[in-house]
């Protein structure tokens, strides 16, 4: 299985076709050769001169650009462990992945220098800094095109990725070289991907959707990457249509956002053939379809799990993900027991991978967590779903994503989805907040469409409409935007932590909590 090696992959590339380009942003471009070359002299440099080892984890600081995936392909040449780091960690949070990684070097964008700097009393581990932008970055591209002679399996590490931290400190989920070939693969053979594929990613490289997700399907047919520094609504069909775009990932809030957009007479006018999703919902999916000219493959999955169930390409069925993926996976619902559930019913999502590492190898230094992840010999997901006799795949809802309301359990992915429906609010969340009867009460954040005035009444009218009685919020808070994290994930964190504030509104007395007027 050693072909499943991603630096392998590149060179055998490299060999066949060198000329063809391999990855491009707005500023530059690199084919498949240039990126073998440039790679090798990247891990000539990190192993010559600042003595990189196998096994050593490299912390990587970088934005989107062909640069980091000199760095990445460089650094797994190596038989190193690249550590992608969010760069828009806080200090403390980036202590916490440097000191639990065993990171040594850190190669970094100039600008976050000073708050790398800031931590390094704290990372006593780090030893070598390489600075984007500086000379040393420099002499790194600049070595002598030579990769060191070591050998790389298909089962070892190739990087460590950081969980957002949603319940508790961030863990380091460590992937292989072949968990990442399994998941191009059934990506690429969702969306039937070719050589002539052009995968757009807009999403940050140091998450994994932007990252192996979107390289490892292009990597093993032959085909191409386009990289935006960021996700922008009004920038990304014009993206789309500058770097021939057909393909391209989708995640949390970017297809509503999207949708609130102003409609334009040429929206179809684009290459995309295919956009990859995880969640949108049947109403919205049949919309964007229609307007973009598109096709939604939708997906379920995570960075520890892969990808277990993908949109069968003839059939569809209302609310389903789709078939799960039994040629890579056994998937099963269970109870809180573990014990397995009928078709049909509602429960944990559990699977176990029909080849080895294929998942996640493990949480780094936390054997603890690890334990409790696999128990009973299945990787647990801790989200609720449902299969049904076909072996179709339900998503219900994060399981520690839920609200515990008066007996109730309400799931805030399907309640997001009701709310996100209304024209004017452009993104939303919900979230728990304490009750003064026990267990929790429901806070809905909202953000309006641009240039619309939007009121806690017109809300509460909406969601007394359209939401189940038992999900009404009774405490509501319109913002500009609504947080999120680098990957446009939604920032749960912050908003539970922000909890009932000078700015939010009690439906059960129709004010602020602090009495005062709040319009947005």
């Amino acid at each position: 299985m050693n072909q499943s090696v991603m630096s392998r992959l590149l060179d055998a590339h490299a060999s066949r076709n060198a000329s063809k380009v391999f990855v491009r942003d707005r500023q530059s471009q690199a084919t498949y050769g240039e990126m073998a070359e440039g790679s090798d002299r990247v891990a000539n440099h990190l192993h010559g001169a600042v003595g990189v080892k196998p096994g050593d984890k490299v912390a990587v600081l970088l934005t989107n650009s062909v640069d980091f995936l000199y760095v990445q392909f460089g650094i797994a040449k190596t038989g190193a462990v690249m550590v992608p780091v969010n760069t828009l960690a806080t200090a403390d949070l980036l202590a916490h992945f440097l000191n639990n990684s065993d990171a040594s070097v850190v190669i970094l964008e100039e600008e976050l220098l000073p708050l790398v700097t800031l931590v390094r009393a704290r990372t006593p581990k780090v030893r070598t800094l390489v600075i984007r932008g500086e000379q040393s970055f420099a002499d790194m591209l600049d070595a002598p095109a030579l990769a060191p002679a070591v050998e790389l399996n298909w089962y070892d590490p190739v990087d460590i990725f950081y969980t957002s931290g949603t319940t508790g400190v961030s863990k380091g989920v460590v992937l292989s070289h072949h968990h990442h070939y399994v998941f191009g693969q059934t990506i690429a053979k969702s969306a039937r991907l070719g050589s002539d594929d052009v995968m757009y990613t807009c999403l940050p490289l140091y998450h994994g959707m932007g990252s192996y997700m979107s390289i490892m399907p292009m990597l093993i047919h032959g085909g191409s990457i386009a990289l935006a520094s960021g996700f922008s609504a009004s920038r990304w069909l014009d993206d789309i249509r500058h770097f021939g775009a057909t393909v391209t990932w989708g995640v949390y809030s970017v297809a509503p956002i999207l949708m609130k957009q102003k409609p334009r007479p040429d929206d179809r006018e684009n290459p995309l053939r295919v956009y990859l999703f995880t969640g949108m919902a049947s109403a919205m999916g049949n919309a964007f379809e229609d307007r973009f000219g598109v096709r939604i493959v939708d997906h379920y999955g995570a960075t520890e799990s892969a990808h277990l169930a993908y949109s069968a390409w003839d059939e569809r069925r209302p609310g389903a993900v789709g078939p799960v993926n039994s040629e890579y996976y056994e998937v099963a619902v269970v109870d809180e027991h573990d014990n397995p559930l009928p078709p049909g019913e509602v429960g944990e999502c559990v699977s176990r991978c029909r080849l080895p590492y294929t998942q996640m190898t493990e949480y780094y230094k936390m054997p603890e967590a690890t334990l409790e992840a696999f128990r009973n010999r299945w990787l647990h997901s801790g989200d609720l779903v449902r299969i049904d006799a076909d072996g179709w795949l339900y998503f219900v809802g994060r399981g520690k994503d839920m609200i515990r309301r008066r007996g109730e359990n309400i799931s805030c992915f399907e309640l997001e989805s009701l709310l996100q429906a209304c024209e004017d609010v452009q993104e939303c969340a919900a979230v728990p907040v304490p009750s003064e009867l026990g267990e929790d009460e429901v806070k809905v954040v909202v953000s309006p469409r641009d240039g619309l005035a939007l009121t806690h009444d017109a809300v509460m009218a909406y969601c007394r409409e359209n939401l189940p009685k038992f999900m009404l919020p009774r405490y509501i808070e319109i913002m500009p935007e609504v947080p999120k994290l680098g990957n446009q994930k939604i920032d749960k964190v912050t908003l539970k932590k922000a909890g009932i504030n000078e700015r939010t509104w009690d439906a059960s007395t129709g004010q602020l909590t602090v009495n005062e007027p709040h319009l947005c």
